[in-house]
């Protein structure tokens, strides 16, 4: 492999270049007017790559798909259409408009682009415009994508619990902002095991031992989605009062908060080293959990706690049962990788 210095040119009041090797250049056939590809990993690393030439549909091993956007006309579809695209292993996306694209059906597009890890708008027109997905699939590997997303509810989970503790407005702002990275991590998660599923060479890459593997791993996105979402939410819930000075209640809050963020970590470390005491536990500690809170909802809406008080109990309940299907599929992780924390064995029981 070889490794390349170049310098930074400024190009324009706002742009930096950098020119490309020869050798690299010549390699790929990359020439004026064609597309270059680039996406920035984990590590943040910026990874450059060839893109579908000028003189081309489509780059080798590209998925490409036109989407008729007047025949997509109902409220949101074509973001929900985009994102399908997305999660389906889509490289390529081009949505035209017959006669041309409205502004709303733009705005919409981008919108639903800027969501996605990877995608970016790179042709706009009054009649199409075309997103890129620039996501390597062997650069990902979804146990780091999945604990991306927990670290992240961990931390909206802590900033809802030091603003009911400290009274701190800033750590529910960006507790509530982790929602956004958290879907957008979702659908890249989504995205790479579906690619998985069509394309078994990628499964060691990606960090999957099996196709038995996908259907959990799946689960377990969707419940970690449903829990950082419900954690954003919470956090919003908790600005009027933390603004109007919280009191009992707030102390009260902050008992409940900090059971289901221990229940959370429990149930992602029975998940993320297969045990299955560990996650037997956060099992059964989901559903007491959940039981009181709905009790203090219950009670606290007869009071004069408040709407959000309540909502944000239910969020936590939220919270507490997410954490509870992922230890579910902890345990059922177990049974198909045969870990040593599970009792199931290979071979029948002897009868002497």
């Amino acid at each position: 492999m070889k490794n390349y210095v170049r310098r930074a040119q400024r190009m324009g009041r706002f742009t930096i270049s950098v020119t490309l090797p020869k050798e690299w250049i010549k390699s790929t056939g990359i020439g004026p007017g064609d597309l270059v590809s680039m996406y920035v990993r984990e590590d943040g690393l910026l990874v450059v790559g060839p893109g579908p030439t000028s003189g081309s549909s489509s780059g080798v091993g590209r998925m490409v798909k036109t989407v008729r956007a007047d025949m997509c006309s109902g409220p949101g579809l074509l973001g929900r259409v985009l994102v399908a695209l997305y999660i389906s292993g889509v490289d390529e996306i081009t949505f035209v408009g017959e006669p041309e694209l409205g502004d709303g059906q733009v705005r919409e597009i981008r919108r639903a682009a800027a969501a996605l890890n990877g995608a970016s708008v790179v042709e706009e027109s009054r009649k199409r415009v075309t997103v890129h997905v620039l996501v390597d699939p062997a650069s990902s590997q979804v146990s780091r994508i999945l604990g991306r997303m927990y670290e992240l509810t961990v931390e909206a989970l802590n900033g809802a619990l030091g603003a009911l503790r400290g009274g701190d407005v800033n750590q529910l702002r960006k507790a509530m902002d982790a929602g956004r990275e958290i879907d957008r991590n979702y659908w890249l998660a989504a995205r790479q095991l579906l690619l998985a599923a069509n394309r078994p060479e990628l499964m060691r890459s990606i960090g999957m031992e099996g196709m038995r593997q996908i259907p959990g791993f799946r689960t377990v996105a969707k419940a970690l989605d449903d829990a950082g979402v419900a954690a954003a939410a919470a956090a919003g819930d908790l600005l009027p009062m933390i603004d109007g000075g919280g009191g009992q209640v707030a102390a009260e809050l902050a008992t409940h908060t900090e059971a289901v963020l221990n229940l959370y970590r429990r149930s992602f470390e029975g998940w993320s080293t297969v045990n299955t005491a560990v996650a037997n536990r956060a099992v059964e500690e989901a559903a007491e959990v959940r039981q009181r809170l709905r009790g203090a909802a219950v009670a606290m809406a007869g009071g004069s706690a408040g709407a959000a008080v309540v909502s944000y109990l239910y969020d936590l309940a939220q919270v507490a049962a997410s954490s509870g299907t992922v230890a579910e599929m902890a345990i059922n992780r177990s049974v198909i990788e045969s870990s040593d924390s599970s009792c199931v064995r290979d071979g029948e029981h002897g009868h002497g």
